[in-house]
C-alpha cells in the first residue's frame, strides 16, 4: 500500500514539473492521473490497491464513531 501511495505522489509531482504550473488544481489532476496509472499497474505492484484499504479504514472509523455516540 505504501509503495502505491508514494508512487502516486511521485507521479503527481512529476505532472507538476511537466506542466510547469505549480497549482493545487494541477496537483489534483496529476494525482488523479497517478491514481489511474497505479490502478492499471496494481496487479504487478505489491499489496492490495490502496484506495480500497483507505476506504475500509475510513468506513471503520465512521462506524466506530457512530457506535461511540450511541453508547453515550
Amino acid at each position: 500500500m505504501a509503495v502505491q501511495l508514494v508512487l502516486n505522489f511521485i507521479i503527481a509531482v512529476f505532472w507538476l514539473f511537466v506542466t510547469n504550473s505549480y497549482t493545487t488544481n494541477n496537483f489534483v489532476l496529476g494525482f488523479i492521473f497517478g491514481l489511474v496509472l497505479v490502478y492499471l499497474l496494481h496487479r504487478v505492484l505489491p499489496g492490495r490497491f490502496y484506495v480500497i484499504t483507505l476506504y475500509r479504514i475510513i468506513k471503520l472509523v465512521i462506524i466506530f464513531l457512530i457506535e461511540l455516540i450511541k453508547a453515550n
